[in-house]
């Protein structure tokens, strides 16, 4: 990805959600009077944006997010991000242990490694840092911290 990819990116960063429609809707269930719920993202989860990546194999280095728990501005992380992303010609990969990283809206790789015990988690992680070619994989928190 290019500079000009991020910065599309970038421009699409709202900490606004949209509305969920079959709350407007006042339907009791998904499916009842319009009102529809997608089946494989949590309630109240934002909807996923259009994917902005592209397999080429060629885009400089991986850099692994470590994503355990919900972070509370995913929009500030994902600025810097990008910010990392642009400068450093690295893509990341976000490893989410949640079934929603919060990152899904900005257009980032979110790899889910699902509930598991600490060794499998760890075990998995490796095999994604194999897969991806990453040999570094920081939590989010220490880019939230980040200044």
């Amino acid at each position: 990805m290019n500079k000009d990819d991020w910065m599309q990116i970038a421009a699409r960063l709202t900490p606004r959600h949209p509305e969920d429609l079959s709350d407007l809707t006042g339907a009791d269930a998904p499916g009842e009077a319009g009102g529809w719920v997608a089946p494989h993202r949590p309630a109240g989860a934002r909807a996923p944006a259009a994917s902005l990546w592209r397999a080429s194999g060629a885009d400089g280095a991986f850099l692994g997010v470590r994503v355990s728990k919900p972070v509370p501005a995913p929009e500030q992380v994902a600025l810097k991000l990008i910010a990392i992303a642009a400068e450093k010609s690295v893509r990341p990969i976000i490893f989410s242990h949640l079934a929603h990283s919060g990152f899904e809206p900005f257009g980032f790789r979110v790899e889910r490694l699902g509930a598991a015990d600490a060794q499998e988690i760890a075990a998995r992680e490796r095999e994604l840092m194999a897969f991806w070619d990453i040999a570094i994989l920081v939590d989010v928190e220490t880019l939230a911290d980040l200044r």
